[in-house]
């Protein structure tokens, strides 16, 4: 967790410095993970970034004093370091309407149910933890490719990601490392998302193999491999994000990529 904290701090650095950033507004994210994640087949699945999360900061008030207050908000938004079961939010908030928050620390609403990547990740955590629909979420790992995004919503732009890249190649390795997970499920896409950290994989103490490569096939698997990292041993499967895109066919052919069937 100090080498994540380390990373995060140099992440604020370099946004510091960028002075097309001095007047954003913006958020991070802290990967986390549900009770029953090492009790099976441990699957950690990869968005791109969050679209709004509660834990914004303003970057002129960015400095070497503030880093750690914003680090630990960043932390306390994801439930990272407390008892609350930290995805229960996306369960409880599945279908239901008239939302008035996300969970106790945030403003954030919204239906669950109506994200194609909540959806996708769902069925998936189901097939592959022999989870139940009412504890899924207790199953896997979440986190995000880009740590900061805007507070308003959206994608990291250029700017913002020239500042964060390297670090966020870094915390990537890091969490494997530390999850060590038996299955890790990019729904990203590959060209301009997954493409952009593969390079992090290529070093002496890690390596990405038996690669298949099935880019620009639309609504499929573009990418499946094998990471080895400290005597252990990852299935990847690297998918397009899931919406628009015909979900029960990615899901089969993702379960049965990561089943070996």
């Amino acid at each position: 967790m100090e080498n994540l904290k380390g990373h995060y701090f140099e992440m604020f650095r370099q946004i510091k410095k960028n002075i097309t950033l001095k007047d954003k507004n913006l958020v991070g994210f802290h990967y986390v993970k549900g009770s029953e994640f090492e009790t099976g087949k441990k699957l950690l699945i990869y968005g791109r970034s969050v679209n709004g999360w509660p834990c914004d900061f303003n970057v002129e008030g960015l400095n070497e004093q503030s880093f750690e207050n914003v680090y630990n908000n960043i932390l306390s938004a994801s439930h990272a370091n407390d008892k609350e079961e930290p995805l229960e939010w996306v369960h409880r908030q599945f279908g239901m309407k008239n939302i008035k928050a996300f969970n106790s620390k945030s403003g954030l609403k919204y239906n669950t149910a109506k994200s194609a990547f909540w959806r996708v990740s769902k069925k998936i955590t189901e097939s592959l933890t022999s989870s139940s629909e009412n504890d899924w979420y207790k199953n896997l790992a979440w986190s995000d490719l880009y740590k900061i995004s805007y507070n308003s919503g959206g994608n990291p732009g250029p700017q913002l990601i020239k500042s964060i890249q390297d670090q966020c190649n870094k915390i990537l390795i890091e969490e494997i490392r530390f999850l060590k997970p038996n299955y890790i499920l990019f729904l990203t896409g590959y060209k301009g998302w997954f493409s952009v950290f593969e390079n992090a994989f290529e070093s002496d103490n890690i390596r990405f193999d038996n690669k298949r490569r099935n880019i620009n096939n639309f609504g499929k698997i573009e990418l499946t491999g094998s990471l080895f990292f400290d005597d252990q041993r990852a299935e990847i499967v690297v998918a397009p994000h899931p919406q628009g895109k015909k979900e029960a066919p990615l899901e089969k052919e993702i379960v049965k990529f990561f089943k070996n069937e």
